[in-house]
């Protein structure tokens, strides 16, 4: 009798060419002291991140159209201003 065992891989960060779903949204308020950026979704949902440093802020105005990169802890470590929105 012979058994046979097969592994279905699931692409990850691990995986070369791997490259982590776009995320990202409509800059709607930008809090400095707090270190805080809210977007807008795609969805139309408000949402609140933290980012790492003040730096990340900067260049960021209200209205912009972002991508963001986030670290295993969910802070923002990249925040990448888009020249169009990336829902349309």
């Amino acid at each position: 009798m012979v058994v046979l065992c097969c592994t279905l891989g699931v692409a990850g960060p691990e995986t070369p060419g791997y490259s982590p779903p776009l995320m990202g949204g409509t800059v709607v308020s930008i809090e400095q002291e707090a270190l805080t950026v809210i977007l807008k979704m795609p969805a139309g949902d408000m949402r609140s991140f933290a980012a790492i440093d003040r730096r990340l802020l900067q260049g960021i105005s209200v209205g912009d159209h972002v991508s963001i990169d986030m670290n295993d802890e969910g802070t923002v470590i990249r925040l990448t201003k888009l020249p169009t929105d990336p829902a349309n």
